[in-house]
């Protein structure tokens, strides 16, 4: 049985996505991007009588973090997120989503975008928008 992320994630064609979730949820996630062997593959929850996917405009189902021998190119398929990149790269990656659950309050927020010689997101990467809960 695959593991359920206790997170919510959306997906706008505008502005990317967001990842939003708890301490436990979000540090869940950055685990899974550590432990990704070769290929990991996980269900996100999401309640769809929440608040929707507005200003977005999809949920994402599922989370499928590969290695990859490149930078982290984190790209939609459908309704899956799909992190790809080298495990150093990923790792970096999640200490960032780690240090917004070690030091921040409910409704602070990270971005996470490319830029120019970014030294661990690829140039074709979706932006990124964490947000505790």
């Amino acid at each position: 049985m695959m593991r359920v992320l206790p997170v919510v994630w959306r997906y706008a064609a505008t502005s990317g996505f967001e990842l939003s979730g708890d301490r436990v949820g979000l540090h869940a996630v950055a685990e899974s991007l550590r432990d990704a062997a070769t290929v990991s593959e996980r269900e996100v929850w999401h309640d769809s009588n929440d608040r929707g996917a507005t200003p977005y405009d999809v949920f994402i189902k599922r989370m499928v973090v590969r290695q990859a021998p490149s930078k982290v190119r984190i790209t939609r398929e459908d309704d899956v997120v799909v992190v790809t990149g080298r495990r150093e790269e990923l790792n970096v990656l999640a200490d960032n989503i780690d240090s917004l659950v070690h030091g921040a309050e409910r409704g602070d927020h990270l971005h996470i975008e490319y830029f120019p010689d970014h030294f661990y997101l690829d140039q074709g990467s979706e932006p990124l928008v964490v947000r505790m809960e």
